[in-house]
């Protein structure tokens, strides 16, 4: 992950799958809002061919988490 600051940290998974000639690219932002409060952005996009159709999805969460 690249910490952008003490606050904010990017990160990206990159997943190849070579029998469906496609990958799973994964980029997600985590951020502290506050002291007991963080934030997380997922987001998941996958390419593929299966059966000669090219297949892609696109996968999103947005978390608020609150620790007390």
């Amino acid at each position: 992950g690249l910490a952008v600051n003490p606050l904010l940290n990017l990160v990206m998974s990159l997943i190849g799958v070579p029998d469906l000639n496609g990958y799973i690219a994964g980029p997600a932002l985590y951020c502290s809002l506050a002291e007991n409060v963080d934030l997380s952005l997922c987001w998941q996009h996958v390419d593929s061919q299966m059966t000669g159709c090219k297949q892609r999805i696109n996968l999103g969460v947005l978390r608020v988490k609150y620790s007390f």
